[in-house]
């Protein structure tokens, strides 16, 4: 029972992770480093999700399937559009605040 709470409560932070990884630079721009950091992470992983990865190590299941630890393309595709837009969006908003 104990497990079934922490594995919920897991895979509840791993929506708001991704959440906050995709519209996160709308509230501050500190949320695009978080952008780099997953970009970076899936690159040196082989597309593979690290929070997956963990979320079957500890509970043997994932929020997206038992044993499916690549991200979709078009889940980065999002991601990375995220990250531009955020960027382009901060750097606007940066250049007419001067």
């Amino acid at each position: 029972m104990l497990q079934l709470f922490f594995c919920y409560l897991f895979f509840i932070f791993h929506f708001i992770f991704i959440f906050f990884s995709m519209v996160g630079w709308l509230i501050h721009p500190f949320f695009l480093i978080l952008d780099i950091i997953v970009i970076l992470s899936w690159h040196i992983n082989d597309n593979n999700c690290l929070l997956t990865q963990l979320e079957f190590y500890f509970f043997e299941k994932t929020i997206i399937g038992n044993n499916k630890f690549k991200v979709p393309f078009k889940h980065r595709i999002c991601l990375y559009l995220s990250f531009c837009i955020g960027t382009f969006c901060n750097i606007f908003y940066l250049y007419n605040s001067i």
